[in-house]
């Protein structure tokens, strides 16, 4: 199986927000584009929810990941 480290990495949460990255080893980050209303809380289980797809569906055909307390998280509101 080919490793995905260097592929992109997108996530929509149930809450409708998009958690994307370069790359699917999280190097250089995620950035969730969160909705001008949504609240703390729903961007904290939208990260929740796509930091465990990523462990689930992910993480086990990398080669490599250096752990997601090494991953920075930019949040980006939008008016959609």
């Amino acid at each position: 199986m080919t490793p995905l480290n260097d592929k992109r990495f997108e996530h929509l949460t149930r809450a409708g927000i998009l958690v994307e990255a370069e790359r699917c080893d999280l190097k250089g980050g995620v950035v969730l584009h969160a909705r001008e209303r949504s609240t703390d809380v729903e961007i904290a289980q939208a990260a929740a929810q796509a930091f465990g797809y990523h462990a689930a569906n992910i993480l086990p055909r990398l080669n490599g990941f250096a752990g997601y307390d090494c991953v920075t998280i930019e949040i980006v509101r939008v008016n959609y």
